[in-house]
């Protein structure tokens, strides 16, 4: 506002106010003093408005990011289960037999053996049982010096255990004479012509034959004669049976 114009308004005001100072008294002089010192002040000078300076700020500066490896737990290996072999069962072999020379720790003895029973002739009433095991004395010895000549020694089956147990050699040629059931002939003519030749043999008896004095057979004085000469003695049962058809027990 101009200076011109405000004291227009404190002429005015003063005229309005005098009017009313005659009515109210000092009061309003006083309150017209105040009117005219706020009416006459300058009015402020108006000032520029600040101007914002900007202020440098550093630059932000780019930091790289670099995650963090993170361990991510990995599940543990599951051992998977093997299918089990499972095992078919098979029936045990059967053992076929087989023919083979008598052995022991992989020895062979390649002995031959001679079994006789009867060494007599033949009677005119001979059943057929008779004549398979006989032998009658002319044939027995002929047998006996073809032997000899080829040059066989008689040995014991004891001799031939032993050698295969890898306890004791056996001649080049080796022979091995037996006879069963100790019939009398094999006192009376076999055993002479044993000793003839220089052989030996092996007496297989049936003990209750000569217990009981059947015909036919040995003695025991004739049994003891045998040993006594270096001949085996051995039992072949003492009554002979059928041993195929014996029961436990009675084996």
């Amino acid at each position: 506002m101009s200076t011109t114009c405000a004291s227009v308004r404190v002429g005015e005001q003063r005229e309005g106010l005098a009017r009313r100072a005659r009515r109210g008294g000092v009061a309003v002089v006083m309150a017209l003093a105040v009117v005219a010192l706020a009416a006459c002040a300058p009015a402020p000078t108006p000032q520029p408005s600040p101007t914002a300076t900007p202020t440098s700020q550093p630059s932000p500066t780019a930091t790289a990011f670099v995650p963090t490896a993170t361990s991510t737990p990995q599940p543990s290996p599951t051992a998977t289960p093997l299918p089990t072999a499972t095992s078919t069962p098979q029936p045990p072999p059967t053992a076929t037999p087989t023919a083979r020379a008598a052995s022991t720790g992989g020895r062979v003895a390649p002995v031959p053996i001679l079994m006789y029973h009867h060494i007599a002739d033949l009677p005119d009433d001979a059943n057929s049982t008779r004549r398979d095991y006989a032998v009658s004395p002319a044939r027995f010895e002929e047998q006996l010096r073809y032997l000899k000549e080829q040059g066989y020694e008689s040995v014991s089956l004891y001799a031939v255990i032993r050698y295969l147990e890898g306890a004791d050699p056996l001649p080049a040629r080796a022979v091995v004479i037996t006879f069963d059931d100790g019939y009398r002939d094999n006192a009376v003519v076999a055993f002479p012509l044993l000793v003839k030749y220089g052989f030996t043999a092996t007496f297989f008896v049936n003990a209750k034959p000569i217990d009981d004095g059947y015909p036919g057979y040995m003695t025991w004085a004739q049994v003891e004669q045998l040993s006594r000469s270096g001949m085996d003695v051995e039992s072949h049962s003492y009554s002979h049976p059928m041993l195929t058809r014996l029961s436990d027990e009675d084996l």
